[in-house]
């Protein structure tokens, strides 16, 4: 469950898509990346950006 702004949003697509847990979110503010499925990774200093259903909320 994440409850906050974007950065909290984000965290929790990511945990989902690398998990598959569901996402269980209350946006306390309206961030762009919590109405959508597009996802940002970061592993060893690379970000990667795509989609993935599973980091829909």
């Amino acid at each position: 469950m994440s409850v906050g702004g974007g950065s909290t949003t984000g965290q929790a697509k990511a945990i989902a898509l690398t998990t598959g847990l569901p996402i269980v979110a209350v946006p306390t503010t309206y961030p762009g990346s919590g109405t959508t499925d597009v996802r940002g990774l970061t592993d060893d200093g690379a970000k990667t950006t795509g989609r993935d259903q599973r980091s829909s909320p």
